[in-house]
């Protein structure tokens, strides 16, 4: 199975510089981590380079065991510099570690590589200075991805809303920023649960009738389900012909055209409020009534339908 990598955010040129900067007044490798210990930016080697530091290099990010390691040292929860030990079976050597933080947030860990040669009182003081440079930077970039974030939330819900002209502006704006392919259609799988004890049951018959009822275009909103919210609560299994009223499957099955079937939809549709007498069609009429009316005594009569007066409509 293929390995999804996860990367840290890129640090961007101002931290990059930062790191860049301490490696060649401290003569050491440089890295500054976020907090999973992923690589945000890192230096040139100065010839203190280890297995795990080639490695990560090579791969985009740490060993898993590496980083669990690390993590269990608690540098995660260190509020002040301290050294994280090496260990000989994973090729790592020791580094000097530096919590970046800022109004309380752990925003990235910076790591010098310990060799031989130990740090001097300089060379430390000189990496706290640099520490300090890289928080107020983190912190910014943490902000504006919160936004970016709650940004993108907004357009998702959009997206999957029933308002057709903000999906298609939210869908634009997502293939802007990169979020989405560029292509004719997306395809998007969205439950919203309310606080509602019921809200679990209505959210499944809701993705339900998005995927099964093509005429919703993959949209489905409970509150305007009507009959389906229903209907869409029975089973696969239940959902066949047997269904079917006999008088319906006897219209199907005797070969019927496109437009009795379009009338016979129109009939419930209309609470079955079809006029059975030509005086009852009038100019006035909607087309859709008009086209019920003139293929109703069809419909009726081989399904043996009742029109609105009680009477079994006749062929006229």
């Amino acid at each position: 199975m293929t390995r999804l990598i996860q990367r840290a955010r890129p640090g961007g040129e101002a931290l990059q510089a930062l790191v860049d900067g301490l490696a060649e007044e401290l003569g050491r490798s440089v890295v500054l981590d976020d907090p999973l210990v992923r690589m945000i930016c890192t230096s040139r080697h100065f010839g203190d380079e280890d297995g795990v530091r080639v490695r990560t290099l090579l791969q985009g990010i740490a060993d898993d065991e590496t980083i669990r390691y690390v993590l269990a040292q608690g540098v995660a929860q260190w509020t002040r510099p301290g050294v994280l030990p090496g260990r000989d079976d994973l090729g790592l050597l020791a580094r000097h570690c530096v919590p970046i933080r800022e109004r309380g947030y752990l925003l990235g860990i910076l790591m010098v590589v310990i060799t031989d040669q130990e740090l001097t009182s300089e060379q430390l003081a000189s990496i706290d200075r640099a520490a300090r440079a890289p928080a107020a930077v983190m912190y910014a970039q943490r902000l504006a991805a919160d936004i970016d974030e709650e940004e993108s939330r907004r357009l998702v819900a959009r997206l999957v809303g029933s308002d057709s002209t903000l999906r298609c502006a939210a869908h634009g704006r997502l293939v802007d920023d990169g979020l989405l392919p560029d292509g004719p259609h997306v395809v998007v799988t969205g439950v919203a649960v309310s606080g509602h004890r019921d809200a679990p049951g209505q959210a499944r018959v809701a993705l339900r009738a998005a995927r099964r009822l093509p005429r919703l275009a993959g949209i489905a909103d409970w509150e305007r389900l009507g009959e389906y919210a229903v209907l869409l609560q029975l089973p696969d299994s239940a959902l066949n012909s047997s269904l079917l009223p006999k008088a319906l499957r006897r219209l199907l099955d005797s070969g019927a055209n496109a437009k009795s079937e379009e009338t016979l939809r129109c009939f419930p549709e209309n609470a079955g409020s079809v006029p059975c007498r030509p005086s009852c069609w009038t100019r006035s009429a909607p087309p859709r009534r008009t086209r019920v009316s003139r293929c109703c005594s069809t419909t009726a009569r081989r399904t043996g339908a009742t029109c609105s007066t009680g009477s079994t409509c006749r062929h006229w």
